[in-house]
């Protein structure tokens, strides 16, 4: 499960939490996982697609990279936990907010 926005001081914690209580075996909802917490640096360059709105490049002049960061995810943090882990083919993403938008993206 790769979470975005996934540093301890954003949502690590929480979803390791639900993630570990709902793979517990009594419960059996979500299968064993290894959840890759990747913290926020900039939102808006990271989760946001490029714009051809002229005011939003303005008023967020870092927007619009989320190319940059898709290929990251793919090109190095992938194979970076499939070398290191005993992994599958099973992959989620999961980000709210800016965060849905990129993992919409991805889809």
């Amino acid at each position: 499960i790769y979470l975005l926005d996934g540093s301890a001081h954003e949502d690590f914690i929480h979803i390791a939490g639900l993630v570990q209580f709902n793979s517990f075996e009594w419960i059996n909802q979500v299968p064993k996982s290894i959840v890759v917490g990747i913290a926020t640096v900039d939102r808006r360059r990271d989760f946001t697609f490029p714009t051809s709105v002229e005011s939003d490049k303005k008023a967020y002049p870092t927007t619009g990279h989320s190319d940059e960061f898709i290929a990251f995810i793919e090109k190095e943090l992938q194979p970076f936990i499939e070398n290191k882990y005993k992994t599958n083919t099973s992959k989620t993403i999961i980000g709210q907010s800016f965060g849905g938008l990129l993992a919409t993206e991805i889809q």
